[in-house]
């Protein structure tokens, strides 16, 4: 094997244990996965400003509207959102926080706080620095290599 199929199962292996790893991350025993915590904290910091269409929330969240609206569903049958008819555009949905919502976040994101502090503090502010810039190129990268495919088959 050389050294950039080497490389290459290497990057795999990494992105593999990373995703393992960001899959043991407390998310309280609310059952929150993963989505629909990044859900609630888009919708929070959004609600600053005013509820948002579900477009846009899938905009931000970078996801497909069909998961996005089955993320949606799951977190209104819980109480933890509401849907409601965008009052300018009767065709959009707009999606807000309930207050049960905006309190499970909180708790939540407490807790996944208190353990990013811990990891950040073993990493180190300085090297975390350099990895969240690395990985910001190498996720642009991948992102674009996986277009050029798309458009090679289409």
């Amino acid at each position: 094997m050389d050294q950039r199929e080497d490389q290459g199962r290497s990057l795999f292996q990494a992105l593999h244990r990373l995703l393992r790893a960001a899959g043991g991350i407390p998310l309280g025993d609310k059952g929150l996965s993963r989505m629909e915590f990044y859900t609630l904290s888009v919708l929070l910091h959004q609600e600053e400003n005013r509820p948002m269409r579900v477009s846009g929330l899938s905009e931000a969240l970078q996801s497909a509207k069909p998961g996005v609206s089955r993320t949606l569903g799951n977190l209104e049958r819980r109480g933890l959102i509401r849907r409601t008819a965008d009052p300018a555009d009767r065709r959009s949905t707009q999606v807000a926080l309930t207050p049960e919502g905006r309190q499970l976040f909180r708790q939540t994101a407490a807790e996944v706080s208190a353990y990013t502090g811990r990891v950040l503090e073993r990493m180190g502010w300085e090297e975390m620095d350099q990895l969240l810039g690395l990985l910001d190129r190498l996720c642009g990268i991948m992102e674009e290599v996986r277009q050029e495919k798309e458009e090679i088959i289409c």
